[in-house]
């Protein structure tokens, strides 16, 4: 999906330069600013623009928790006026490394709750349920089982869920229990597609999450759109409610 960018045209251009001019010698460039304002966006295009003369190899640091391909979570302290992120290894030392830290994370991320939950779609074997919260409600698909309950009322769905982060503040879940995932897969695209041009943008395609584990379900397809990609665990799930008839 063509990711566009309103109000960056120069400083993508300083990027874009920056890139196709480092191809002799090892460089590096720095993106600041205060959250929402349009870093993530900017990198990933960055990056796409770089594809074209370069082979682009993509790292992590440690101090990161991944969710599934392409999610990766970093520790941020929240103070009064601003969040900050704990990228550096030296923050995280300070802070009794990065065990101590994860534990805390988890147990707060638990703690948080929603503003307010919408359903969407009055047919339950169908309907997408939103989450909307603050600057964090989109983190807590780190702690799916909590979330799922305290959220939905969902306890433990048995063939897992497919949803969407479209920015941080917005969580869309679908338990998958049978046909009805063919609709809920549209409108959780729409979803996705629709919330993800704003500041805080994360993701805009669909997972699937189940017993802990994700799997990212819609890839890039022509025209700006995405495709559902059925393959995996998801290929796996969608034999056991019947959506798809063994080979025998």
């Amino acid at each position: 999906m063509t990711e566009e960018l309103v109000g960056r045209t120069r400083e993508l251009g300083d990027l874009t330069d920056f890139v196709r001019t480092s191809r002799k010698e090892s460089r590096a460039i720095l993106l600041e600013g205060p959250p929402g304002v349009g870093k993530s966006a900017l990198w990933r295009a960055a990056i796409e623009a770089a594809r074209e003369t370069h082979v682009v190899l993509r790292a992590r640091p440690d101090s990161a928790e991944a969710l599934g391909e392409g999610l990766v979570g970093l520790a941020s302290i929240d103070h009064p006026e601003h969040v900050e992120t704990l990228a550096g290894s030296h923050d995280i030392a300070l802070l009794g490394g990065w065990s101590g830290i994860r534990e805390a994370a988890m147990a707060n991320l638990a703690r948080l709750r929603a503003d307010d939950v919408v359903p969407l779609g009055d047919d339950t074997q169908s309907q997408v349920h939103l989450s909307v919260g603050g600057f964090f409600n989109a983190s807590r698909v780190f702690t799916m089982n909590q979330l799922l309950r305290e959220d939905f009322l969902i306890e433990l769905p048995a063939h897992g869920v497919l949803f969407v982060v479209p920015n941080r503040h917005l969580v869309a879940v679908h338990p998958i229990s049978g046909i009805g995932m063919v609709h809920a897969t549209t409108t959780l695209i729409r979803v996705a597609q629709g919330e993800y041009d704003v500041p805080g943008s994360i993701s805009p395609h669909v997972w699937f999450w189940r017993d802990g584990e994700v799997q990212q379900v819609t890839r890039p397809a022509e025209e700006s759109t995405v495709e559902l990609h059925v393959e995996g665990m998801l290929e796996q799930v969608m034999r056991e409610v019947g959506l798809i008839e063994d080979d025998s």
